[in-house]
């Protein structure tokens, strides 16, 4: 499972760096967010970085949810952000 989670983490992320809807200064506070989530990946049995985790996943669904519909990054993240957070709740 943790392979896949990161898997995801790594298209969220591409989408993120080939966005062009999001201003810069969101844009970096969703690629840190994905930082976080791929550590708490990392390091499941952690609870203050699950902790974390949480945080930043409701951090880029606030952010990514101001996005167009028809923005590519919007049509990724609403396919990959509900399976990772599936993943996080079970690990």
């Amino acid at each position: 499972m943790r392979n896949a989670i990161l898997q995801l983490l790594a298209q969220l992320q591409e989408a993120l760096e080939a966005d062009t809807d999001l201003n810069p200064r969101d844009k970096a506070d969703a690629l840190e967010d994905v930082r976080v989530l791929v550590n708490a990946a990392n390091n499941p049995p952690d609870e203050s970085l699950q902790n974390l985790a949480r945080k930043a996943l409701k951090s880029l669904k606030a952010t990514l949810a101001e996005l167009p519909v028809a923005a590519p990054l919007a049509q990724v993240s609403q396919q990959i952000l509900p399976a990772i957070s599936e993943m996080l709740n079970r690990q």
